[in-house]
C-alpha cells in the first residue's frame, strides 16, 4: 500500500459550478430545553483559530489529574467546538449538530442537515457555520439554533463516489466571508451575509483521492488550502487568485506570523515531513523527517511544534525544524489533532487521552474510556473532547470537580 492510497484510507482532515443558494423557509432546528442567553462575541473553528494553530493563549487546560464534569450521550467523531457558554459538536454517521451549556452539559437545540456532518463546524458573530455531505453550507443562529440561510456548493453528492461528494472541510469563517473545500476539489468563498458566492478556486485533485478535504487556512488576506493530492495552494482571499503552490503537501495548513507549515510526503515511501514554508512565495525554509506516518495537524505555539505519528510517538520541534523531544506513548492508534496551551500538549490516541508537558513530553496525567477519542478543545481550565461510541466528554482538573 502506497502512502496517497494510506491518507485516502485514514481521512485528511485533521487526522482534510454553484447550484444556488436559498434562504431557509423551514425550521430545521429542534430546542430541546430553554437556551441560556450569553455573548457569543468570539470565534471558534478548526485548530481554535482561523491559523489551524492548535494553541490557546491564555487559556489554560488541566494539568493535574481529570475526572468527568459531565458527559453527554452524543456520539461524536469531531473536535468540539466551544464558546464562552456553549459547546457544539457533530460527527461522522450523523446528520445532528447539538448545543451543549458548557456548565452542566444540558442540550440547548440541535439542528439536523440532510446529510452526515463528518468534520465541519465554526462559529463566528453569534453565527454556527456547518459543512454537510449533502452538499450544502449552513449558517445557524448560535443562540436558538434556527437557519440563517443555506447555500448548495456541490449538486447531487455522493459519498465516496469519485469526485461528487459532499462537504468534509471545516469552515473558516471572517467577517464578511466564510471559506471553504467541497469533496470534489473546489475551494469556495461564500457571504456570511447571505450564502451567495463570491469566487471558487478549482484545485488539481490527486490520483487516489481526487477531493480536497483539508480545511482552510486564512491570515493577512490569503487563504491557504491543501489537498490530498499533494499540493498546498495560496490564494488570494478577495478574488481567489492562485499566488503560489507548494507540491507534495497534504493534510490541514497551519500558519505563524513568519511561516506556514504543513505536512507532506516524497515519491510513495510512508515517511512524513513536516515543512516550514515562506509565506511570500512558498519557497522551504527548512525540513523535519519523521520515520512514519502523520496525519493529525500539528499544534504550533509561540516556539514549539508538537504532533504525534502513528507509531505511539509524540514530537516537539522548535520553529525552524529543530527536534526539542520525542516520547513514546503506551498506547496504540493513530494520533489525532493536537493542542496545547502555553504549559501543556493535548494529544488523543485511540481510546486514551494524554497531557504532556511542553518542555520536555514528560506526562501530566491521562483520560482513558471505552471509546475512541477525537481531537480534544481546551477552553477556560476544561477539556472537551468527543466519544466515537459512548458520547462527548468535559474533564476538569480533580480537585475542581
Amino acid at each position: 500500500m502506497n502512502r496517497r492510497r494510506f491518507v485516502r484510507l485514514c481521512g485528511g482532515i485533521g487526522i482534510a459550478g454553484i447550484a444556488g443558494c436559498s434562504s431557509s423557509d423551514d425550521n430545521r432546528s429542534t430546542p430541546t430545553s430553554t437556551t441560556k442567553k450569553g455573548s457569543l462575541d468570539g470565534r471558534s473553528s478548526f485548530q481554535f483559530d482561523n491559523r489551524n494553530t492548535g494553541f490557546r493563549q491564555g487559556v489554560q487546560g488541566p494539568t493535574g489529574g481529570v475526572s468527568e464534569q459531565w458527559k453527554v450521550d452524543s456520539r461524536s467523531t469531531l473536535q468540539p467546538i466551544a464558546t464562552d457558554d456553549s459547546v457544539y459538536v457533530g460527527g461522522a454517521d450523523t446528520t445532528d449538530i447539538r448545543s451543549i451549556d458548557r456548565t452542566d452539559g444540558t442540550e440547548q437545540w440541535t439542528f439536523k442537515t440532510d446529510g452526515d456532518v463528518f468534520s465541519a463546524l465554526a462559529v463566528a458573530n453569534q453565527t454556527v457555520y456547518i459543512s454537510s455531505l449533502d452538499g450544502y453550507l449552513y449558517a445557524v443562529n448560535a443562540s436558538d439554533g434556527t437557519e440563517r440561510w443555506s447555500s448548495q456548493l456541490v449538486e447531487n453528492p455522493t459519498y465516496y463516489e469519485g469526485s461528487g461528494d459532499g462537504l468534509f472541510s471545516f469552515p473558516a469563517p471572517t467577517d464578511d466571508t466564510i471559506y471553504t473545500a467541497s469533496n470534489d476539489g473546489v475551494v469556495h468563498a461564500i457571504a456570511a451575509s447571505d450564502g451567495s458566492e463570491q469566487w471558487t478556486f478549482e484545485t488539481n485533485g490527486g490520483e487516489y483521492y481526487d477531493i480536497s478535504i483539508t480545511s482552510p487556512a486564512v491570515v493577512d488576506g490569503v487563504t491557504y488550502v491543501n489537498t490530498n493530492g499533494g499540493s498546498l495552494y495560496a490564494l488570494d482571499s478577495s478574488t481567489g487568485t492562485e499566488k503560489w503552490r507548494f507540491e507534495s503537501a497534504y493534510n490541514s495548513p497551519t500558519i505563524s506570523s513568519d511561516t506556514v507549515y504543513t505536512l507532506g510526503s516524497v515519491d510513495d515511501t510512508m515517511k512524513t515531513f513536516v515543512y516550514g514554508l515562506n509565506p511570500a512565495d512558498g519557497s522551504e525554509k527548512w525540513s523535519y523527517e519523521v520515520e512514519t506516518p502523520v496525519f493529525g495537524t500539528p499544534a504550533v505555539g509561540k516556539d514549539t511544534i508538537c504532533f504525534g505519528d502513528t507509531s505511539d510517538r509524540v514530537y516537539a520541534i522548535d520553529t525552524s525544524g529543530n527536534e526539542k523531544w520525542r516520547v513514546q506513548l503506551d498506547t496504540s492508534g493513530n494520533s489525532h489533532n493536537t493542542v496545547m496551551d502555553s504549559s501543556t500538549v493535548y494529544v488523543g490516541k485511540d481510546n486514551k487521552l494524554y497531557a504532556l508537558a511542553v518542555t520536555d513530553g514528560t506526562e501530566r496525567w491521562h483520560f482513558e474510556s471505552d471509546t475512541t477519542f477525537s481531537a480534544p478543545t481546551i477552553a477556560s481550565g476544561t477539556i472537551y473532547i468527543g466519544g466515537a461510541r459512548d458520547g462527548v466528554y468535559a474533564l476538569q482538573s480533580a480537585s475542581e470537580s
